[in-house]
């Protein structure tokens, strides 16, 4: 989540052609860049926020993401923000989540409106370290190359053609 925080401050302020600190920022523990209005947050830190001014005045917009990742910190910060929406009628509250019981999350939030954004899912194949190894030496290279691969051959216009461009990029 600390990676995250910093990493996903660093493609924001890129996106706003800025540098992180300016107008977004994070705070993670043990370090800190703020921004003047975006900050990027891990839990832990939200909490702490939380503990010295519970109502968040100072806050207009909440986003909660990953919140399907369950754990102790998660779930008492769901009871917080929950006290909170009673509190201070200002803040709005996102929560989001590719994985989330959305119907559980709305009626646990008093019926809140849910928006369902379409997304793609990429296949997936697990490959381990020993098997790895095993293909390498029986093609020479990994088969998702685009040498070995023929979806992708006619991309680069063809393996030799790839591997020409590969050397000029890489030479030995």
């Amino acid at each position: 989540r600390r990676i995250s925080a910093i990493s996903i401050a660093q493609r924001i302020a890129a996106e706003r052609l800025q540098k992180v600190g300016a107008d977004v920022g994070y705070t993670i523990r043990l370090d800190a860049k703020p921004g003047a209005h975006i900050n990027l947050l891990t839990t832990g830190v939200l909490l702490r926020i939380m503990s010295g001014s519970p109502d968040l005045r100072h806050i207009k917009y909440l986003i909660l993401d990953e919140i399907h990742e369950r754990d102790i910190n998660c779930d008492f910060l769901m009871i917080l923000v929950k006290r909170l929406l009673q509190v201070n009628k200002d803040i709005k509250i996102i929560l989001m989540s590719a994985t989330l019981a959305s119907d559980k999350f709305s009626a646990y939030f008093g019926d809140a409106p849910v928006l369902n954004v379409d997304g793609m899912t990429y296949p997936v194949d697990v490959k381990h370290l020993a098997e790895i190894a095993d293909i390498t030496k029986k093609y020479g290279q990994l088969p998702m190359m685009p040498g070995n691969n023929p979806a992708l051959r006619s991309r680069f216009g063809g393996a030799s053609k790839f591997n020409q461009q590969q050397q000029q990029r890489n030479p030995i």
